[in-house]
């Protein structure tokens, strides 16, 4: 909504400007809100508190992903290894092929991509380009 509102900024009528503004500083302050109940829940947890400390301790990882890879990952025990993580998250994905045959590229109803949340893959993508940038 945000995006919207600021794209309907840039083209908006003089006499709308305060208008889409207002909503603007609206939506700032709302966002800021729910971003301080987050804060305040993960604070008020011992177990949430440790994972996010822990997560902003790897180079690249920030307050927001400290505070949405443990909502999206938990729990965190059903994960035996990074690999599993890894590919939950969607982070690798793989060309299925054998001598006769090769995969036609990305094909959502394979396996492969079946445990795949769309939800989380841009911000699983981002934090982990960052995270090879960081080394």
């Amino acid at each position: 909504m945000q995006n919207m509102e600021n794209n309907r900024l840039e083209m908006a009528e003089p006499a709308a400007r305060a208008s889409i503004e207002a909503l603007l500083v609206t939506i700032h302050q709302q966002i800021d809100v729910v971003r301080r109940q987050i804060q305040d829940h993960m604070d008020d947890h011992p177990d949430l508190k440790s994972q996010k400390a822990l997560l902003l301790s790897i180079p690249g990882i920030g307050e927001a992903t400290a505070a949405m890879l443990p909502a999206f990952l938990s729990p965190l025990t059903r994960f035996h290894s990074a690999k599993q993580v890894v590919a939950y998250a969607g982070l690798n994905p793989r060309i299925r092929e054998s001598g006769q045959w090769a995969s036609k590229g990305r094909r959502y109803n394979d396996p492969v991509f079946t445990n795949w949340n769309s939800q989380y893959s841009v911000k699983f993508f981002t934090t982990a380009r960052s995270l090879v940038r960081c080394k």
